[in-house]
């Protein structure tokens, strides 16, 4: 399959905006420094997911754990908006985008089996959206609909994806410490997954936090732990580290929690405060602090895929 680079190089080289959204984009020229970065990025983008891909299905997970393989899309476009001022280069960018999702080459998008529907949708309005808002010139409210939200850029992604799994997100996304990283999924929800040994493969879709106002709400999506925490973000800390998760500020949180002996093994997905990300490196460090030193996290995270 021929890269990004070398479809848009077979393009006109000229750097505008074709009228209408009818699926053609933009003709974008690798050549040219203003279209050069985004394109550049992207091209890097394509290359990691399919090899991710790749992997994912070679580990045998793609097909036995989670039926969706891993994407970098949403935390690449809310950084791109949240950093990009340049309005030509937006403009650019999104056609690139239509260009791309319209040719139906991008291979992870193709090969998505979970919530593929919804994905098509959303993202095919959002990009006519944008191409509908930059036509008119509102170039100020397409910037605004990808601006930072309450907890870090969320509003962003909202109409971006259904859901997302990241790859390798030490190099997209190195500033969240060695082996973690900060999941922004595209319903507005925040997630911190804590990534495990094994290089390149985080899933986050075993365990999913959904962040509203003051209260979390975590569960397994295979209905193995149920998990509310309810109130001040630090309360349920303090909670989690005493092991006396029974009660926060009124809220029943989990009822006989140290029952459930897969617990604390599996809790590597962190309560996220709204306006405070590095509440959930502290829950993360604390609740991993219990984890026996003899397990291993890849290990008894297919065991407990498979197993369970």
């Amino acid at each position: 399959m021929e890269t990004i680079i070398e479809r848009t190089s077979r393009l006109p080289e000229d750097c505008e905006l074709d009228p209408g959204i009818d699926g053609h984009g933009a003709a974008v020229d690798p050549k040219c420094p203003v279209c050069w970065e985004p394109l550049k990025t992207l091209e890097h983008m394509f290359l990691s997911c399919r090899l991710a891909l790749e992997l994912w299905e070679r580990s045998g997970l793609g097909t036995s754990m989670v039926r969706q393989p891993p994407v970098n899309f949403a935390l690449f476009l809310r950084r791109f908006f949240e950093q990009e001022t340049n309005v030509e280069r937006i403009i650019r960018f999104v056609a690139l985008l239509w260009r791309i999702w319209k040719s139906r080459n991008w291979v992870v998008f193709d090969q998505v089996q979970f919530g593929m529907s919804t994905l098509v949708r959303q993202f095919e309005e959002q990009v006519r959206e944008w191409l509908a808002l930059i036509e008119s010139g509102n170039y100020k409210q397409v910037q605004e609909q990808q601006g930072r939200g309450e907890s870090g850029g969320v509003k962003g992604l909202q109409p971006a994806m259904p859901y997302c799994c990241f790859v390798d997100g030490a190099v997209l996304d190195g500033s969240h410490g060695a082996g973690g990283m900060v999941v922004y999924d595209g319903l507005g929800r925040v997630c911190f997954v804590q990534g495990f040994r094994y290089a390149g493969l985080v899933d986050p879709f075993l365990v999913e936090l959904v962040a509203f106002r003051d209260a979390v709400q975590c569960r397994s999506l295979k209905g193995l732990v149920e998990v509310q925490f309810c109130g001040d973000a630090k309360v349920a800390i303090d909670k989690i580290q005493t092991r006396d998760a029974r009660d926060v500020k009124g809220g029943r949180i989990l009822e006989e929690i140290r029952k459930l002996r897969h617990f604390y093994q599996r809790f590597e997905v962190a309560f996220v405060g709204r306006s405070n990300n590095r509440v959930a490196h502290e829950v993360v460090r604390k609740t991993l602090s219990l984890l026996p030193a003899s397990v291993d996290t890849f290990d008894f995270y297919r065991w407990f895929a498979f197993e369970m």
